[in-house]
């Protein structure tokens, strides 16, 4: 066997056990599962998840907040082609009171396009990365980035007007109960997190209704083979509204949403 020969046998040997040690790796470590990816939102035909939705608005032109309370339930219709040419499942929303004693009203449409390695959902015209791999904790991505400046409403705070700089994170399993329903794997994925952010009182104020702050949560729970399980998502700005040397009429701008699941099938 001539030295050249040799050289190419040991060169393909050794991309050949490279290649097949990540594929194997692939393969055993559930981080870059598409099946496990899948599971954390499965979609089939008929298959239905029932929320308790409290919907949090500013009433009085922002002097106070409310919380109204609903039933949402989200049906998957069955398989489209997007705008993208990509299959996608169509999920029909109904809303009912908070207690369901009324009949189901249609609400609203959405999309959920499953691509292997990530999930992307369209809502309102706006198209997120709601799951992507590697499903390991601490692991980041640009989940809001097609989304523009303003896409949940103008701001003057950044950290809510450009919700495309979000950054989704995957927080990891837990054991946690959702509602009526204790689960033992339970995987939260944040968004953002800048609670009772406080950027500037007034001296001598003493309230803090008197300071320019944010309130920005944002996350979602999934559990392999039920779905999306809780969801929570709050994005209010205070506004001084300075009137003179000693007056302020301050007023909040945003919305908050707080879901969690009560029935599936």
């Amino acid at each position: 066997m001539s030295r050249k020969t040799l050289l190419l046998l040991t060169l393909f040997s050794g991309f050949l056990l490279t290649f097949c040690t990540r594929t194997t790796e692939t393969m055993d470590n559930p981080e870059f599962s598409e099946e496990k990816l899948a599971e954390l939102m499965p979609l089939a035909q008929g298959k239905y998840i029932t929320y308790r939705l409290d919907s949090i608005v500013p009433i009085r032109q922002g002097r106070a907040l409310e919380t109204r309370r609903y039933q949402i339930k989200d049906v998957v219709d069955t398989i489209i082609t997007d705008v993208l040419g990509r299959p996608s499942y169509r999920v029909f929303r109904y809303r009912n009171d908070s207690l369901a004693r009324g009949s189901w009203q249609p609400m609203a449409t959405y999309f959920i396009t499953p691509m292997g390695k990530k999930i992307e959902v369209v809502e309102n015209n706006l198209r997120t990365v709601k799951l992507q791999l590697p499903l390991r904790p601490d692991a980041t991505w640009k989940g809001n980035s097609y989304l523009p400046d303003g896409a949940y409403g103008a701001f003057n705070d950044a950290r809510l007007n450009e919700v495309w700089n979000w950054d989704f994170v995957h927080n990891g399993w837990s054991q946690e109960r959702i509602g009526r329903n204790n689960f033992d794997s339970v995987w939260t994925v944040q968004h953002l997190n800048e609670i009772a952010d406080t950027v500037s009182i007034p001296a001598g104020s003493t309230s803090p209704h008197h300071g320019f702050y944010i309130i920005g949560y944002s996350e979602e729970k999934f559990v392999p083979r039920v779905g999306l399980v809780a969801r929570q998502l709050l994005a209010i700005e205070n506004e001084p509204n300075k009137l003179d040397a000693d007056n302020y009429d301050p007023y909040r701008i945003g919305f908050g949403i707080r879901m969690w699941m009560i029935d599936h099938n």
